[in-house]
Protein backbone atom coordinates (compact mmCIF):
# COMPACT_ATOMS: atom_id res chain seq x y z
CA UNK A 1 0.00 0.00 0.00
CA UNK A 2 2.75 2.38 0.86
CA UNK A 3 4.52 1.91 -2.41
CA UNK A 4 1.02 1.90 -4.16
CA UNK A 5 0.90 5.67 -2.48
CA UNK A 6 4.26 6.14 -4.10
CA UNK A 7 3.80 5.84 -7.40
CA UNK A 8 0.60 7.72 -7.71
CA UNK A 9 2.54 10.95 -5.85
CA UNK A 10 4.95 10.14 -8.33
CA UNK A 11 2.76 10.37 -10.80
CA UNK A 12 0.90 12.98 -10.04
CA UNK A 13 3.72 15.24 -9.43
CA UNK A 14 5.33 14.10 -13.52
CA UNK A 15 4.95 17.55 -15.18
CA UNK A 16 7.00 16.05 -17.95
CA UNK A 17 5.89 15.00 -21.09
CA UNK A 18 6.88 11.34 -22.27
CA UNK A 19 4.55 10.70 -25.19
CA UNK A 20 3.26 12.57 -28.54
CA UNK A 21 -0.32 11.72 -26.97
CA UNK A 22 0.35 13.71 -23.78
CA UNK A 23 1.46 16.44 -25.91
CA UNK A 24 -1.47 16.30 -28.19
CA UNK A 25 -3.83 16.48 -24.92
CA UNK A 26 -2.57 19.02 -22.88
CA UNK A 27 -1.46 21.53 -26.06
CA UNK A 28 -4.58 20.93 -28.42
CA UNK A 29 -1.77 21.11 -31.01
CA UNK A 30 -0.15 18.40 -33.16
CA UNK A 31 3.02 16.75 -31.71
CA UNK A 32 5.50 16.55 -34.99
CA UNK A 33 8.08 14.04 -33.49
CA UNK A 34 9.89 13.44 -29.48
CA UNK A 35 13.58 14.06 -29.85
CA UNK A 36 15.53 11.33 -27.28
CA UNK A 37 18.37 12.89 -25.65
CA UNK A 38 21.76 12.61 -26.87
CA UNK A 39 25.35 12.40 -25.89
CA UNK A 40 27.93 14.45 -27.02
CA UNK A 41 29.79 12.88 -29.60
CA UNK A 42 33.75 12.01 -28.87
CA UNK A 43 35.88 14.84 -30.92
CA UNK A 44 36.06 14.21 -34.58
CA UNK A 45 39.16 13.03 -35.90
CA UNK A 46 38.55 12.09 -39.15
CA UNK A 47 41.47 12.77 -41.83
CA UNK A 48 39.02 13.17 -44.39
CA UNK A 49 37.22 15.89 -42.81
CA UNK A 50 40.40 17.33 -42.26
CA UNK A 51 41.68 16.70 -45.73
CA UNK A 52 38.42 18.82 -47.41
CA UNK A 53 38.93 21.74 -45.05
CA UNK A 54 38.33 25.10 -46.54
CA UNK A 55 38.90 28.64 -45.17
CA UNK A 56 36.09 29.39 -43.61
CA UNK A 57 34.83 25.85 -43.15
CA UNK A 58 32.28 24.91 -40.03
CA UNK A 59 34.45 23.39 -37.43
CA UNK A 60 32.50 19.93 -36.39
CA UNK A 61 32.93 19.89 -32.68
CA UNK A 62 30.57 17.91 -30.50
CA UNK A 63 27.10 19.01 -30.93
CA UNK A 64 24.50 16.26 -30.75
CA UNK A 65 23.09 17.66 -34.08
CA UNK A 66 25.90 15.92 -36.25
CA UNK A 67 23.91 13.07 -34.97
CA UNK A 68 21.93 13.82 -38.46
CA UNK A 69 24.95 13.04 -40.41
CA UNK A 70 26.63 10.39 -38.33
CA UNK A 71 23.13 8.18 -37.83
CA UNK A 72 20.08 9.06 -40.50
CA UNK A 73 18.43 6.41 -39.64
CA UNK A 74 18.47 6.78 -35.71
CA UNK A 75 15.10 8.03 -33.65
CA UNK A 76 16.71 11.44 -33.26
CA UNK A 77 17.27 11.98 -37.62
CA UNK A 78 14.14 10.36 -37.95
CA UNK A 79 12.44 13.18 -35.54
CA UNK A 80 14.47 16.15 -37.05
CA UNK A 81 12.81 14.39 -40.78
CA UNK A 82 9.52 15.04 -39.64
CA UNK A 83 10.37 18.28 -38.94
CA UNK A 84 11.43 18.97 -42.19
CA UNK A 85 8.77 16.99 -43.92
CA UNK A 86 5.97 19.03 -41.86
CA UNK A 87 7.59 22.36 -42.94
CA UNK A 88 7.72 21.32 -46.60
CA UNK A 89 3.76 20.61 -46.38
CA UNK A 90 3.10 24.24 -44.98
CA UNK A 91 5.23 25.34 -48.04
CA UNK A 92 3.04 23.56 -50.42
CA UNK A 93 0.23 26.52 -49.41
CA UNK A 94 2.69 29.40 -48.45
CA UNK A 95 5.97 30.99 -49.78
CA UNK A 96 7.37 30.93 -47.13
CA UNK A 97 11.45 29.88 -46.81
CA UNK A 98 12.32 30.75 -43.36
CA UNK A 99 12.22 28.16 -40.03
CA UNK A 100 13.01 30.34 -36.83
CA UNK A 101 13.59 28.19 -33.51
CA UNK A 102 12.72 29.26 -30.33
CA UNK A 103 12.03 28.06 -26.56
CA UNK A 104 10.63 29.61 -23.65
CA UNK A 105 14.13 28.82 -21.19
CA UNK A 106 17.43 28.79 -22.08
CA UNK A 107 19.67 25.56 -22.51
CA UNK A 108 16.44 23.33 -24.23
CA UNK A 109 17.99 22.69 -27.11
CA UNK A 110 17.37 25.50 -29.67
CA UNK A 111 20.85 25.62 -31.02
CA UNK A 112 21.09 21.73 -31.61
CA UNK A 113 17.65 21.48 -33.26
CA UNK A 114 18.34 24.57 -35.46
CA UNK A 115 21.70 22.96 -36.66
CA UNK A 116 20.13 19.70 -37.19
CA UNK A 117 17.58 20.51 -38.94
CA UNK A 118 19.88 22.87 -41.41
CA UNK A 119 22.12 19.96 -41.77
CA UNK A 120 19.19 17.42 -42.83
CA UNK A 121 18.26 19.82 -45.50
CA UNK A 122 21.89 20.30 -46.81
CA UNK A 123 22.04 17.00 -46.45
CA UNK A 124 19.73 16.28 -48.91
CA UNK A 125 21.26 18.51 -51.59
CA UNK A 126 18.81 21.56 -51.39
CA UNK A 127 20.63 25.01 -49.89
CA UNK A 128 20.40 26.64 -46.56
CA UNK A 129 21.96 29.33 -45.14
CA UNK A 130 21.73 28.57 -40.77
CA UNK A 131 21.92 32.31 -39.29
CA UNK A 132 22.79 33.05 -35.32
CA UNK A 133 20.60 35.47 -34.45
CA UNK A 134 20.87 34.84 -30.75
CA UNK A 135 23.00 37.94 -29.44
CA UNK A 136 22.66 37.33 -25.62
CA UNK A 137 24.33 33.87 -26.13
CA UNK A 138 25.80 32.84 -29.26
CA UNK A 139 26.77 29.46 -28.44
CA UNK A 140 26.16 28.58 -32.34
CA UNK A 141 28.53 31.11 -33.43
CA UNK A 142 31.04 29.54 -30.68
CA UNK A 143 30.59 26.38 -31.25
CA UNK A 144 30.79 26.29 -35.64
CA UNK A 145 33.11 28.95 -35.88
CA UNK A 146 34.98 29.55 -32.90
CA UNK A 147 37.60 31.99 -35.23
CA UNK A 148 35.37 34.09 -36.94
CA UNK A 149 35.84 38.42 -36.62
CA UNK A 150 32.87 38.98 -38.80
CA UNK A 151 29.37 38.27 -38.84
CA UNK A 152 25.66 39.25 -38.70
CA UNK A 153 26.35 42.93 -37.35
CA UNK A 154 28.87 43.55 -40.11
CA UNK A 155 26.46 42.40 -42.80
CA UNK A 156 23.59 44.25 -41.48
CA UNK A 157 25.19 47.57 -41.14
CA UNK A 158 26.58 47.41 -44.81
CA UNK A 159 30.14 47.22 -43.78
CA UNK A 160 30.95 43.69 -45.51
CA UNK A 161 29.47 41.61 -47.54
CA UNK A 162 27.73 38.17 -46.73
CA UNK A 163 29.59 35.98 -49.13
CA UNK A 164 32.83 37.40 -46.87
CA UNK A 165 31.26 36.27 -43.36
CA UNK A 166 29.60 33.02 -44.62
CA UNK A 167 31.25 29.67 -43.44
CA UNK A 168 30.57 26.26 -44.77
CA UNK A 169 30.92 23.00 -44.17
CA UNK A 170 32.92 20.94 -46.46
CA UNK A 171 30.85 17.79 -46.27
CA UNK A 172 27.58 18.79 -46.61
CA UNK A 173 28.15 22.32 -47.74
CA UNK A 174 25.93 23.87 -44.95
CA UNK A 175 26.65 27.67 -45.05
CA UNK A 176 26.67 29.28 -42.30
CA UNK A 177 26.09 33.28 -41.41
CA UNK A 178 27.70 33.58 -37.61
CA UNK A 179 27.45 36.57 -34.72
CA UNK A 180 30.94 37.90 -32.68
CA UNK A 181 29.90 39.52 -30.04
CA UNK A 182 33.21 39.89 -28.44
CA UNK A 183 34.60 42.62 -30.63
CA UNK A 184 31.49 44.39 -29.63
CA UNK A 185 31.07 45.72 -26.09
CA UNK A 186 27.56 47.93 -27.00
CA UNK A 187 24.37 46.15 -26.42
CA UNK A 188 22.36 45.53 -29.53
CA UNK A 189 20.08 48.72 -28.68
CA UNK A 190 23.33 50.23 -29.15
CA UNK A 191 23.75 49.10 -32.45
CA UNK A 192 20.53 49.38 -33.49
CA UNK A 193 20.93 53.45 -33.05
CA UNK A 194 23.74 53.31 -34.84
CA UNK A 195 21.51 51.48 -37.91
CA UNK A 196 19.60 54.63 -37.32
Amino acid sequence: MFAFGISIFRDLSDHVFRTASQVEATLQAACIGILPVLKRPAEISDTNVQKVAKPRSIVRGRSPSWHIVDSPFSRFSEAIRSVKMAADLLAINRSNKVLGITSSLPNEGKSTIATALALNIAFGKSRVILVDCDLRNPSLSRNLTPNADAGLFEVLSGGISAEKVIWTDPITHLAFLPVVMESRVSTPATFLGQLG
